[in-house]
């Protein structure tokens, strides 16, 4: 089922861009955002998948960045994604090995519509196992 997720794109200037990007969910769970929209987004050809942590409380999110922006001539260090990365290996006893760079598609999970959307069809879900206990 198609899902829209909220995307915080975090720029490496410090400027905050909000945008939604389609994503698929299955019985599994969000597959998260499409990464066709996401390499237009970031301006790269490969993406790599991290976690921070919200500067304001513990929350973990993912965050999609360029695999291949340290090895760019010319970078800027995102000091924001930087930062958020940092709570989150601290908090998971990791360890940094260096600065993220670049522009950073943070995913704030699904939009309110999605969320409906999955909320109906799990509450469906239940429903239909109520009447079939075997599959419980």
């Amino acid at each position: 089922m198609k899902v829209i997720h909220n995307i915080m794109l975090v720029k490496d200037n410090g400027d905050i861009e909000y945008h939604d990007v389609e994503g698929e969910w299955n019985e599994e769970g969000s597959g998260g955002p499409s990464f066709k929209p996401l390499y237009k987004l970031l301006d790269c050809k490969l993406i790599e998948i991290a976690y921070g942590m919200d500067l304001e409380n513990t929350k973990e999110y993912p965050m999609f960045l360029d695999e291949e922006g340290l090895y760019k001539e010319k970078y800027e260090v995102n000091n924001k994604a930087t930062f958020m990365q940092a709570k989150w290996c601290r908090a998971n006893g990791r360890m940094q090995i260096s600065p993220i760079v670049g522009d950073v598609a943070v995913d704030l999970g699904l939009c309110n519509e999605s969320l409906s959307i999955v909320s109906h069809y799990l509450e469906g879900e239940e429903h239909d196992r109520e009447n079939y206990p075997a599959q419980t």
